[in-house]
């Protein structure tokens, strides 16, 4: 990318690019996304109010994989010729998901912004969940996959909540955010 000074084209994929040699994040696209993570869960899910689709985009397709996916892909494509599956392809991206979450799964993604404090957090690492299905989801849900997103956030380098992202088309958001303590069962998928 840098040699092909296509960084400003591809900024998601730039940040996943930099998470993976950096044990620590904390540039402008974080503080950003982390605002906007703490101003979510300041509006609706402190108070387990539904989101709807009112998470902005940005946030929402940089939590699931699903912006980071897309460029990759189209860069891939672009500058060297290699085809991907469709990102929304969940079950074909799996693997990679898991590799590339396991790699950067004890980097954090730091707020630094002294001058404008968030409330809720200030610190994030993400990890891939197995997810435990009864067969009955199973059956009502073939397209199943075996894991989630789960993304903890931290105030203080204290776990303040998780989000865990399961597959849909847009960020599912199972139960809003779990407390630390919270049985990891997943919900069916929207219909």
């Amino acid at each position: 990318m840098e040699v092909l000074n296509e960084e400003k084209q591809y900024p998601t994929l730039k940040l996943f690019c930099d998470w993976v040699v950096h044990s620590k994040l904390s540039g402008p696209k974080v503080q950003k996304l982390l605002s906007e993570m703490d101003d979510l869960y300041n509006r609706h899910l402190l108070y387990n109010i539904l989101m709807g689709f009112n998470m902005p985009p940005s946030l929402g397709t940089f939590l699931n994989l699903q912006g980071f996916k897309n460029e990759l892909s189209v860069f891939l494509l672009k500058n060297c010729g290699i085809g991907t599956p469709n990102t929304l392809d969940k079950l074909r991206w799996e693997n990679f998901e898991t590799v590339y979450c396991n790699i950067v799964s004890n980097c954090l993604l730091i707020y630094e912004n002294k001058k404008k404090p968030l409330k809720h957090i200030d610190s994030a690492v993400i990890a891939i969940q197995k997810l435990e299905f009864n067969p009955a989801q199973i059956r009502h849900d073939p397209l199943t996959v075996p894991n989630g997103v789960e993304w903890t956030f931290f105030k203080n380098e204290k776990e303040a909540f998780k989000l865990l992202l399961t597959w849909g088309s847009k960020p599912a958001l199972r139960e809003a955010f779990l407390p630390p303590s919270a049985p990891q069962t997943p919900t069916l998928p929207p219909r």
